[in-house]
């Protein structure tokens, strides 16, 4: 088991016995301590929009391309975008539902304007050419696609990021989302994260952060206003 899952499990059995205690403070009348591993297996995989959309994009097949599009702007994790059907996109309220996640609640994500809005269109505009009775949203050869196999591997390489993992998709939204002034709450929300924990591990930092609070720090202070009494 990895420490990532090590520290998963151990967060959720603190949570049920911080509730306990709060519930029925006889029964735990101190909380123990509860050590966490250090995550040195964390990844740091992340592709910005401007290269995912010059480089990986017109590299991927196009059975590829809606469901990487989607996974690259709202997050959602693989399992969640296989299981999603054509009337689980709402067009009129530019939002996708998913029926079923890993955390067991529906959750709605946002339809982004331009390459991932544009690359649904054309899936749709294939589906009700070629196969209108199939339900789901992401097929390959006319059947619901069950996983991205070797052909993510090969665009990701040919994209010039070899070593790329489709899980690093959700990690890129995260961080295009925080750029793009995205509140925590919402983020969370969209990504599927019950704890602000889970939000800042998927907070990537990369060199243009660095870059950018650098400058930042270089700028003069603007001076205090004073208080009128």
């Amino acid at each position: 088991m990895s420490y990532t899952s090590i520290n998963r499990e151990v967060g959720l059995l603190r949570s049920a016995m911080r509730e306990m205690a709060k519930r029925r403070p006889g029964l735990v009348p101190t909380l123990p301590y509860f050590p966490m591993e250090i995550e040195r297996n964390a990844r740091q995989g992340f592709i910005s929009e401007e290269h995912f959309a010059a480089r990986l994009y017109p590299e991927l097949p196009r059975h590829l391309q809606a469901l990487t599009a989607c996974a690259f702007y709202v997050g959602g994790r693989k399992s969640e975008w296989l299981r999603v059907d054509w009337e689980d996109v709402n067009f009129e309220q530019m939002v996708i539902l998913f029926p079923l996640t890993k955390n067991k609640h529906p959750r709605e994500v946002p339809i982004v304007p331009d390459l991932m809005l544009d690359s649904l269109l054309e899936a749709l505009e294939l589906h009700n050419a070629a196969w209108p009775d199939e339900r789901a949203l992401f097929v390959y050869d006319g059947r619901r696609m069950a996983g991205v196999g070797d052909a993510w591997d090969k665009a990701a390489a040919r994209a010039g990021y070899e070593g790329l993992l489709f899980h690093d998709l959700r990690r890129s939204a995260n961080k295009n989302m925080r750029d793009r002034g995205i509140t925590q709450g919402v983020r969370m929300k969209i990504m599927g994260h019950f704890t602000p924990s889970m939000d800042i591990r998927y907070g990537i930092v990369d060199l243009d952060d660095i870059k950018e609070a650098g400058e930042k720090m270089g700028r003069p202070r603007e001076p205090k206003r004073k208080r009128l009494n």
